[in-house]
């Protein structure tokens, strides 16, 4: 999920964001991975820990590649 890759990049690694979201490290290590897709209700953390909305996070809009990684807004 892109807007897990935002955090990722803000809090600088995946236990932090792990921790800042309210989830175990294993489950935060293996969605990063990519082993395991987030729930809905992890994506719905992500946009509370983001502060944008849950529809943004659900429907990509946060997050694409052209986004700044640091604030989600777009590099056009």
């Amino acid at each position: 999920m892109a807007a897990l890759r935002v955090l990722y990049v803000r809090y600088g690694n995946w236990r932090a964001v792990g921790k800042a979201m309210g989830l175990s490290n294993p489950v935060i290590a293996r969605i990063g991975k990519g082993t395991d897709k987030p729930s809905a209700g992890i994506a719905l953390r992500a946009a509370a820990l983001a502060g944008v909305s849950g529809e943004d996070v659900l429907s990509g809009t946060f997050g694409k590649p052209e986004c700044c990684p640091m604030c989600g807004k777009s590099l056009d």
